[in-house]
């Protein structure tokens, strides 16, 4: 009989623990523009930013892209982060990278296959608004759309 009150006790102790856990709020953000959807999510220690083309046979430039290299083509996928976030590391990829050989231009470029890609930067979160900035642009083996440079995605609480 004295063993079920103790149990309760436990129980009452561990949900108010859980209660009074401090952590930042979960913060995400999201964009739509040049074909592509991007949804950004503040995890532990990281911001991960899905860049989700419209059509199943877009790609994405990768980030290793240099455009000095390429004959100007292409806009390099780059995540940037500022305000209430700072990165602690590189950003890195969930794709592997390939090189798209353009014959008519005499030039390979660096893209992520078709479709979705993760790129996650390690991060510190302060206090204050958080914002990330990110660049990209999509394209097909036969048409490419308008650049986005530079769009600041807001994070707020989710």
């Amino acid at each position: 009989m004295r063993l079920a009150p103790r149990l309760g006790v436990v129980a009452l102790l561990a949900a108010s623990l859980g209660a009074c856990s401090t952590g930042p709020a979960p913060l995400a953000g999201s964009l739509r523009e040049g074909d592509v959807a991007v949804t950004a999510v503040v995890e532990t220690d990281a911001v991960a930013v899905t860049f989700t083309p419209d059509r199943p046979d877009l790609h994405l430039y990768a980030m290793e892209l240099a455009v000095e290299r390429t004959a100007g083509l292409g806009v390099a996928t780059g995540v940037r982060v500022g305000g209430a976030l700072s990165a602690t590391g590189a950003a890195t990829a969930d794709r592997p990278v390939h090189d798209l050989r353009l014959a008519a231009l005499e030039v390979a470029v660096p893209v992520y296959p078709e479709g979705p890609v993760t790129v996650r930067v390690p991060v510190r979160r302060g206090e204050g608004t958080a914002s990330l900035w990110v660049s990209y642009a999509a394209c097909s083996a036969t048409e490419c759309f308008a650049p986005v440079r530079d769009r600041e995605v807001v994070l707020a609480p989710s």
